[in-house]
């Protein structure tokens, strides 16, 4: 997915409204909103609808996103190019969680 800005929530409302797992486009100040290019709208939003919903292994590691949880949002949300939006969640996701592997080694 392309962002127009990347900026992540800088003051506290905003970091709460993340924390509680609100919608992010209408809840984020103007300093803290990101603003997806309209190609990626449905995406964004069904991605930070499921960024939780996990499949872990082992001891509690992070293996991938839950596909069924994504297909189940979509349907939700109306999603007519279902394949594409999947597309885009999953790279999303499996970016995200090798930064975060990355990051504790």
């Amino acid at each position: 997915m392309e962002w127009l800005s990347t900026q992540a929530p800088h003051c506290e409302a905003c970091r709460a409204t993340t924390i509680n797992f609100e919608p992010w486009s209408e809840a984020r100040c103007e300093n803290c909103r990101v603003d997806l290019l309209e190609e990626n709208q449905d995406a964004g939003t069904i991605y930070i609808m499921c960024r939780n919903q996990v499949i872990t292994a082992g001891m509690g590691e992070i293996i991938d996103i839950n596909l069924q949880t994504v297909k189940a949002v979509m349907d939700l949300y109306g999603v007519k190019n279902q394949r594409e939006c999947m597309e885009k969640v999953t790279k999303t996701f499996r970016h995200y969680l090798s930064k975060r592997r990355d990051e504790q080694n």
